[in-house]
């Protein structure tokens, strides 16, 4: 009994605000009796994830070696296809001006080629290579962006939404990788 009321004696001369610090922490300890009641079962939901979060971590050098050929293939063929990437941008932004154009286009063939002929279900659709354009619209020659009806002027291109008879005149604004372009 001696040697502990010693050790006692001992504490309370290292620690003489000890019993302040007791006192003083009752406020914080209430406040945290709300997350202390949560805390257990917390850790005990988060066991699982922790767990697979552990093997997902212990595998990650394994699974990061296995992508190297993938890595290496990838470097190897990057340059080239960032040039083709290149090469394609000028088709995919005039394409892309023209997507309300080429749809209605597409829907429209659908609509023409849809009816039945008197051979059943026979598309008869007649392809001519005559360059002269019929007597009708060769009298009015019209410019790319209008939408009246007369023979196009060379090089033969529409304004994008002309058929519309809403011109878009600065779609190269919009052109990705462009100087000068939107992208």
């Amino acid at each position: 009994m001696t040697s502990g009321r010693d050790a006692l004696a001992a504490l309370e001369t290292a620690t003489p605000r000890l019993r302040t610090l007791l006192t003083g922490l009752g406020p914080v300890a209430d406040s945290l009796g709300p997350f202390a009641r949560v805390l257990g079962p917390t850790l005990k939901d988060a066991g699982p994830f922790l767990s697979e979060t552990r093997k997902l971590v212990a595998q990650a050098p394994a699974n990061l070696r296995a992508f190297k050929p993938i890595i290496a293939a990838a470097r190897h063929n990057i340059p080239p296809l960032t040039r083709s990437i290149t090469d394609v941008l000028p088709l995919g932004n005039a394409l892309r001006a023209y997507v309300p154009d080429t749809v209605g286009f597409f829907q429209n063939l659908g609509s023409s080629l849809g009816g039945y002929d008197a051979n059943g279900h026979l598309i008869s659709v007649t392809a001519s290579f005559n360059q002269v354009p019929p007597q009708t619209s060769a009298a009015n020659e019209i410019g790319p962006g209008a939408c009246t009806a007369g023979h196009l002027q060379p090089p033969f291109l529409r304004l994008p939404g002309a058929l519309e008879c809403e011109p878009w005149t600065n779609y190269q604004d919009s052109y990705v990788g462009v100087e000068g372009g939107g992208g």
